[in-house]
């Protein structure tokens, strides 16, 4: 074979096997992702209040409350005597559906659910993303809240949870090796 017919036969099999792999593109599987529907639970829906945690060390908490025993290791009731609200979601929410917490301690301001935004949320198989805004609030005071923002999503087999917060990954909880908030919340088991 020739100089010239054996670059000629390279150049062909170059530009087939490209042709062959454009063909099969569109056969191979790319995990995509996709948007989730939530409901975002708002500060002053039921009547209660985050944990504390050492926010010195870990300034935020995040977490993947998939039952009531979750719920109630991240949330503390505060009764009142003059309300008729809830303390939290009733049990039965937790059939099909969960509940993504991140919260912050914060100087005290007048719309805590301004404090953050949800983006989206979204999956790609079995990693769940959570992307939110999180507006510092810039007032100078000596009172400071624990503001959060929780959203309902459906219940589904997640690996792995993913949180990134005004563009930037702040954390992540391994789902599928148990792990279902950071820092790690104690469950009662009275509760």
């Amino acid at each position: 074979m020739s100089e010239r017919n054996v670059h000629r036969s390279r150049h062909l099999f170059s530009a087939g096997s490209l042709a062959l792999l454009l063909t099969l593109l569109p056969l191979v599987a790319v995990a995509q992702d996709r948007s989730i529907s939530y409901h975002r639970i708002n500060v002053g829906d039921y009547q209660n209040f985050v944990v504390n945690w050492a926010e010195q060390k870990q300034p935020v908490l995040y977490a993947l409350a998939q039952t009531r025993s979750h719920y109630d290791a991240l949330f503390h009731p505060a009764p009142t005597n003059f309300s008729v609200k809830s303390t939290a979601p009733d049990p039965s929410l937790f059939a099909s559906e969960e509940i993504l917490l991140v919260a912050r301690v914060t100087p005290t301001v007048p719309d805590m659910n301004a404090v953050f935004e949800v983006e989206k949320v979204s999956d790609n198989g079995r990693v769940l993303t959570l992307h939110y805004r999180f507006h510092k609030p810039m007032k100078e005071t000596s009172s400071f809240v624990k503001s959060y923002l929780a959203v309902r999503i459906p219940k589904r087999p997640y690996d792995r949870i993913v949180f990134v917060e005004n563009g930037q990954q702040i954390g992540e909880l391994i789902v599928s090796a148990g792990q279902w908030s950071v820092p790690l919340a104690t469950l009662d088991p009275a509760r």
